[in-house]
């Protein structure tokens, strides 16, 4: 969960590229918008399939089953998810 847009700038301070999936506790999505524009990441909505290093990297918060299932049915190199907070 991003939460709200002072994550993602300072989640963005650490000079990488940041993607960004949104979760179930994203409440600000305008800020979050905002904040990830101004930034220069890249937002993907509830779920993204991406191509990094060569390496197909499937990335959601979790809580969307459908989502889920379908990024696994996609067979990546790495499914990243979060939502269970472990």
């Amino acid at each position: 969960d991003l939460t709200e847009a002072s994550v993602v700038h300072t989640v963005a301070g650490a000079g990488l590229a940041c993607h960004y999936v949104l979760g179930n506790n994203d409440f600000d999505l305008e800020g979050i918008e905002r904040a990830v524009g101004a930034t220069g990441g890249s937002l993907h909505g509830w779920a993204a399939e991406l191509e990094l290093a060569g390496r197909r990297v499937g990335v959601t918060h979790g809580h969307l089953t459908g989502e889920f299932r379908r990024l696994l049915a996609a067979e990546p190199d790495y499914l990243l998810f979060g939502h269970s907070h472990q």
